[in-house]
Order: structure tokens, then C-alpha cells, then sequence
């Protein structure tokens, strides 16, 4: 079994870094998979600017950066931001992000490794891509050795509220 720190070493997975402009301290880590940038560099939609007026007019890359950054700094998770993908018994999660949905699992409490990611609507309704992305976080974990590190748990447990 590999650890997420291997993993880390041989640059299968990143650190998501805060941009220079966020002033907020981290309180959890964040990690994302090499094949994460390259969906989010070739999804076109993610940077259209008429997608929802209803969300600001921000692209969806905006608010998956804006996302991030508030997973890793916020003092608590909300309910709606990140949900664990049934059935549970395997361990992946959910965050989403307005128009989007990231994929993944988590290692360790506070912190989350994201796999992949959507767009809300291919995961919605009848033809959804949910078990599509559902394997695909098992087969990275799976792949890299690190299905060992999918740590099982509700939110309670996995991401405390501070005392």
C-alpha cells in the first residue's frame, strides 16, 4: 500500500494551492489528481460567461476556484458543500461547486483527495455519470495503491466541527 504522501512525492497527486489574493489561513488539506487539471484546462464550459446570471455572472472555473479555496478555510464544512456519493460503503464523496460536482475521497479527517469531476447536469437525472465517477475514484485509489487510505465515516466524523 502506497500512502498519500508517496503519492504526493511522485506528483500523482498535488496540493492545491490558495491563490495569493486569499488572506485566510488553511485549516484542512486538499489534494487533486494531475488528471483533475487537465479536465478542468479542456472543458470549455467551465468558462463560459453566460452559463447562470443567477450565480453572479462568475464562471464555473471561478467558483470551483473560489470552491477550493473555502474547503481548505473555512472553519466548517457546510451540509450542502460536500456529501458522501451512495452507496457509502465505498468510501467516495461529493463536493460541489455551483454547476460542478469533484469527486474523490477522504484520507484522512480534514482532508480530502478529488479525483474527478463534472458537470452537475451529467450527473443528475436519468442518464446520470454518478457510477461512472464512482469507479473512477475507485480505480485511481486502486491503480496507486492507495485504496487503503479511503477512510470510512459521516461528515461528523470525518470533518469535526472545532471546538
Amino acid at each position: 500500500m502506497a500512502t498519500i504522501d508517496d503519492a504526493l512525492r511522485s506528483q500523482v497527486l498535488h496540493e492545491f494551492a490558495l491563490p495569493d489574493h486569499e488572506g485566510r489561513i488553511p485549516r484542512r488539506r486538499l489534494l487533486l489528481a494531475s488528471a483533475l487539471f487537465d479536465w478542468v484546462d479542456e472543458t470549455d464550459e467551465l468558462y463560459e460567461t453566460h452559463w447562470d446570471k443567477a450565480w453572479g455572472g462568475r464562471t464555473r472555473f471561478e467558483h470551483l476556484q473560489q470552491t477550493l479555496a473555502d474547503f481548505r478555510c473555512d472553519e466548517r464544512v457546510l451540509v450542502g458543500e460536500l456529501n458522501r456519493v451512495v452507496p457509502t460503503k465505498r468510501g467516495v464523496w461529493k463536493i460541489h461547486s455551483p454547476g460542478l460536482r469533484l469527486f474523490g475521497w477522504v484520507p484522512s479527517v480534514h482532508e480530502f483527495v478529488a479525483v474527478g469531476a463534472a458537470l452537475a447536469a451529467d450527473v443528475h437525472g436519468p442518464n446520470s455519470a454518478v457510477k461512472i465517477h464512482v469507479q473512477q475514484v475507485l480505480t485511481f485509489a486502486r491503480t496507486h495503491r492507495l485504496e487503503g487510505t479511503i477512510k470510512m465515516g459521516d461528515r461528523r466524523a470525518l470533518f469535526p466541527p472545532p471546538n
